[in-house]
């Protein structure tokens, strides 16, 4: 993938394409796909989705957004756009194992959206090298519903209807928000806007969620909000003007940030000392810092080993019971 272009053309995709599928017409359909080609493919659908949107104006929070825009906004099939999403999932995880067979039917679906997005035709002799149609695909009942993420299509008072994406499936879903807690979700919904669904279960037919997350890629985390209400009142603008306000930076800051950190680190990372966690939060924090008035590098060392020790010690016990 090296020396291609970030405004790539059919003729630059398809030749990469027609290389990779060169190297794999000795091997048997059974074979794996080496792990570099599944990344190629992967920067190639990158390059070409950036192409298909560079004329708009939208802002799309990840890859499974701007695949599912484009496949609506060209019209493309329905067994098109799944094939399309379950190649964006294969091609993400190289390290997964994957059948040349699979991979044949994945470079389908990515020359048919290469066909589209650039209007033109797929050159004759890689279709030779491909499959003619997309490969029969498994029903949703093997979805697991504890977390599924999708994009809404349409929605009603009662039901909405998305696409949804999970492990080695896509497809269409009916997602029922009848339930109390539920019912603030239909003046925020709109269609193109991604949910995630969490702790869900399903008849078969219709999913019933437990939680909804609007929009997960744009989350406003809880202390912005809590600064939009003041004293004299409150108002959404206020998120605005505290987003172009300077930023405060003082120690206290500084060390209450690096507590959030070690807390993120202990839970997650057991592995990690204080001092690679003082270290990592110095290297992303630098000019903070650099900008601090009342900064003390050997006090904020203690204060921070002091802080870990502290965190370590209750998330330790919480586990624990």
């Amino acid at each position: 993938m090296e020396g291609l272009e970030r405004n790539i053309s059919a003729a630059e995709l398809f030749e990469v394409i027609r290389g990779l599928l060169e190297s794999l017409v000795t091997a048997d359909s059974d074979s794996v796909v080496p792990a570099d080609a599944l990344r190629n493919v992967h920067e190639l659908l990158i390059l070409t989705c950036h192409e298909g949107i560079r004329d708009t104006s939208l802002a799309f929070g990840n890859l499974f957004s701007q695949v599912d825009y484009l496949c609506n906004h060209l019209h493309l099939p329905a067994t098109d756009k799944r094939a399309l999403q379950e190649m964006r999932q294969h091609s993400n995880h190289p390290e997964r194992p994957l059948s040349v067979q699979l991979f044949l039917y994945d470079i389908r679906a990515f020359c048919v959206f290469v066909s589209k997005v650039f209007q033109t035709t797929v050159p004759s002799d890689i279709q030779l090298l491909i499959p003619s149609k997309n490969r029969p695909f498994d029903t949703l009942k093997s979805i697991s519903y504890d977390y599924l993420r999708c994009i809404v299509q349409q929605f009603d008072e009662t039901t909405i209807t998305a696409e949804a994406e999970q492990g080695e499936v896509s497809g269409e879903i009916t997602i029922d928000y009848q339930a109390p807690h539920l019912q603030h979700l239909q003046p925020l919904l709109r269609k193109g806007m991604q949910l995630n669904i969490l702790e869900a279960k399903s008849d078969g037919e219709t999913v019933f969620p437990r939680y909804v997350i609007l929009e997960p890629d744009f989350l406003v985390d809880i202390s912005s909000v809590a600064a939009c209400f003041k004293e004299y009142g409150h108002h959404p603008l206020q998120y605005l003007l505290g987003r172009i306000s300077p930023r405060v930076n003082t120690y206290a800051t500084l060390l209450g940030n690096f507590a959030g950190k070690a807390l993120d680190d202990i839970i997650n990372l057991r592995h990690l000392s204080v001092n690679d966690t003082l270290k990592n939060f110095f290297q992303s924090n630098a000019l903070e810092f650099c900008t601090c008035n009342d900064f003390n590098g050997e006090r904020f060392k203690r204060d921070a080993s002091v802080q870990s020790t502290n965190i370590r010690g209750v998330v330790e016990q919480l586990f624990r019971d």
